[in-house]
């Protein structure tokens, strides 16, 4: 086995039901193969099926396609735009705000 990335609540919100979610896949060469969709689905799985969560968001920057089709793929929507919130490879890019309810989660395919 190797370590190939990483995923997490980073924020759990036991009243209201809801948790922010972290996800890395580190290794480049892994890219595009499904592990960070599949891995999503697993914790996804957990926190509505377990947790009895409601509502599970992100934040993904917007040079980042491959991760939001992912998201998307997954069933998050776009919610929300945090302009010009990060600054990398010399300018200011906006940070995408997504979002999925327990209800949306449960009438997936």
């Amino acid at each position: 086995r190797r370590y190939i990335g990483g995923i997490s609540f980073n924020v759990i919100d036991w009243l209201n039901r809801c948790a922010g979610l972290g996800i890395v896949i580190g290794d480049k060469s892994l890219w595009g193969k499904g592990y960070g969709t599949d891995a999503m689905r697993v914790l996804m799985r957990l926190a509505f099926d377990k947790m009895n969560l409601h509502r599970l968001w992100l934040h993904v920057h917007d040079y980042n396609p491959r991760a939001i089709a992912s998201y998307q793929k997954c069933g998050f929507k776009r919610e929300g735009i945090l302009r010009q919130e990060h600054f990398a490879r010399g300018r200011y890019h906006d940070t995408i705000v997504m979002g999925i309810l327990e209800s949306e989660y449960r009438a997936l395919p």
